[in-house]
C-alpha cells in the first residue's frame, strides 16, 4: 500500500428497508471497527419498512452514495400519481402505501434526486458500479448458486472493477474475469438465516487505475442488535398494524432470517391461481384476505 497512509475503504450497504435499529448498529460497528472510511454505499431499497423517513435522514445525514430500489421506485410512482388504482386502495399493497405516506417532502425529493444506478470513481483506485438488481433490470435477482451464467453475462458487459447489488438479501461475492461481485446481504430484512443486520466493506489493494493494477477486496460484516427495538418500530410506528399481512411477514423475516415474504407471496400465487381474472400484482381484498387466513404463519416462526 505504498503512497497511501491508510487503506481505502468503503462501506457497502443494501436492502435496509426502514429497519432504523440494524442501520444505526451498521454504523455503530463500522466506526468500531473499521474508524475512518472513504464513504458509504447504499444499494437501494432504504424504505419499504417502519422507519422510512428517519432512515432516509439519516443516510442522508452521513453524506451517502445512494441508488434507487425496486422500493424508491414504488415511492416515485406514489408521488407522481402513476401508480396503479389498485395501489392506492388494495389491502395487497398497504404496506408500500403507508410506507410512501411516513415520507416527507425531503425525503420524496431525496428519492427523486437518486439514479437507478451510478458509477464511484475514487482517487486511485478502479471504479465501482452500483446496481440494486442487476446491471439491467432493478428488480432482477442474481444469486451466483443459480444463475451463474447470467451473472457471467452480466460482468463480461461492465467496464468497471466491481459491481455491487442487493435486492436478493442474501450476501455473497464472485469474482468472475477480473470483476468482483459483490452482494451485501440486507442490513434491515436479511434472508441466509442470520437476522443480524448484514453490509461489506470494500478494501482497495493497490495504486492503479483498473483491476489489473490494483485490487479491491471484500469483506462480509454482520452487526448484531437488540430485536425488541425492532420490534417496537413496528408497533409504535403503525406499520404492523396498518401495513397487514405483508407488514407481518417483514417483520418475520427480520426476526428470524427466512424470507417470510417471498413464501406469503407463493402461497398468495397459490391461492390466485385458483380464481379468475387476478394479477398477482393487483389481488383482490377478498382473494387477499383469504390468503392470509390460510398462510401457516406458525411454520415461519
Amino acid at each position: 500500500m505504498s503512497g497511501l497512509e491508510t487503506p481505502l475503504r468503503l462501506a457497502v450497504l443494501a436492502d435496509i428497508h426502514g429497519n432504523l435499529p440494524a442501520l444505526n448498529a451498521v454504523i455503530d460497528d463500522l466506526r468500531r471497527e473499521w474508524g475512518e472510511i472513504e464513504g458509504i454505499v447504499v444499494a437501494g431499497d432504504f424504505t419499504g419498512g417502519p422507519r422510512p423517513r428517519e432512515t432516509a435522514a439519516r443516510l442522508r445525514e452521513l453524506g451517502c452514495w445512494m441508488i434507487r430500489g425496486n422500493n424508491e421506485d414504488y415511492v416515485l410512482s406514489y408521488a407522481d400519481r402513476t401508480a396503479p388504482e389498485i395501489w392506492w386502495t388494495s389491502l395487497q399493497w398497504a404496506s408500500s402505501r403507508w410506507s410512501y405516506r411516513q415520507l416527507d417532502e425531503a425525503a420524496i425529493d431525496l428519492v427523486r434526486s437518486l439514479p437507478r444506478q451510478r458509477v464511484i470513481d475514487l482517487p486511485r483506485a478502479a471504479s465501482v458500479r452500483v446496481v440494486h438488481g442487476s446491471t439491467e433490470r432493478v428488480d432482477e435477482s442474481i444469486l451466483p448458486d443459480r444463475n451463474a451464467d447470467r451473472l457471467a453475462e452480466l460482468l463480461s458487459q461492465t467496464e468497471e472493477a466491481v459491481v455491487v447489488c442487493g435486492h436478493t438479501h442474501i450476501p455473497w461475492m464472485r469474482s468472475i474475469a477480473g470483476v468482483l461481485a459483490l452482494n451485501p446481504g440486507s442490513v434491515g430484512l436479511p434472508c441466509d438465516g442470520d437476522c443480524r443486520a448484514h453490509y461489506a466493506v470494500l478494501t482497495w489493494k493497490g495504486e492503479g487505475l483498473t483491476w489489473k493494477s490494483g485490487l479491491w477486496q471484500a469483506e462480509h460484516r454482520v452487526a448484531p442488535y437488540d430485536p425488541e427495538c425492532l420490534r417496537a418500530a413496528y408497533d409504535d410506528s403503525g406499520f404492523l398494524e396498518e401495513g397487514g399481512g405483508f407488514a407481518r411477514a417483514l417483520l418475520m423475516t427480520a426476526e428470524t432470517g427466512r424470507d417470510v415474504g417471498i413464501a406469503l407471496m407463493a402461497h398468495v400465487r397459490d391461492v390466485v391461481s385458483q380464481t379468475r381474472g387476478e394479477r398477482i400484482d393487483a389481488v383482490s381484498d377478498e382473494t387477499w384476505e383469504q390468503a392470509m387466513a390460510t398462510f401457516p404463519w406458525e411454520r415461519w416462526k
